[in-house]
């Protein structure tokens, strides 16, 4: 038997509406769109539980490049990070680790010693990330020099002279306790 407009019956559902469409006797009710994702928070009793996104990456100061000669001492390089969601920061040193730690308050000072590196050319770099995936580097070049000859000149003389001292100091005594 077909069908035709006398003999449908819409189903007894609330709110039902019709619909424009090929057939007149198109009907919806309850019809629900939303976003679906496993991944993201869902609408519970709660509320709406979605955080609002940060799209503004870490700040990160920029120090200058840093020179000195090898052996000498006191050089770091000082990084501040900040950010209102701190996630992690690693530092790389050329293209090794050098510190990867977590990050959990900000502002946060980052701090690299660069006692004992040997001549040679450097480039260390900071990747601060936020709980975002917001993510900012910065690059900061270490030239690392050969000591040379003049600067150990003072300390060749310093040693010298202590060395004079004690002998001279050291003869006058001896020849006190023999004359």
């Amino acid at each position: 038997m077909a069908h035709g407009a006398e003999e449908y019956r819409a189903p007894d559902l609330d709110n039902s509406d019709s619909v424009p469409g090929p057939s007149r006797d198109s009907r919806v009710d309850d019809l629900f769109v939303r976003k679906y994702c496993t991944d993201l928070p869902e609408h519970g009793h709660y509320g709406l539980m979605e955080m609002p996104l940060d799209l503004t990456p870490p700040t990160i100061s920029q120090p200058a490049d840093i020179n000195f000669s090898e052996g000498s001492t006191g050089h770091s390089i000082v990084w501040n990070i900040s950010d209102e969601n701190p996630r992690n920061y690693t530092v790389w040193m050329n293209d090794t680790v050098h510190t990867s730690d977590a990050w959990n308050s900000s502002p946060m000072e980052v701090t690299v010693g660069l006692d004992g590196l040997e001549e040679g050319y450097y480039i260390f770099a900071i990747i601060a990330v936020d709980n975002y995936v917001g993510v900012n580097i910065d690059l900061v070049a270490v030239n690392v020099t050969a000591a040379r000859l003049s600067e150990w000149i003072p300390l060749v003389a310093v040693g010298a002279g202590s060395v004079l001292v004690v002998v001279v100091v050291g003869y006058v005594f001896v020849r006190k306790k023999k004359g």
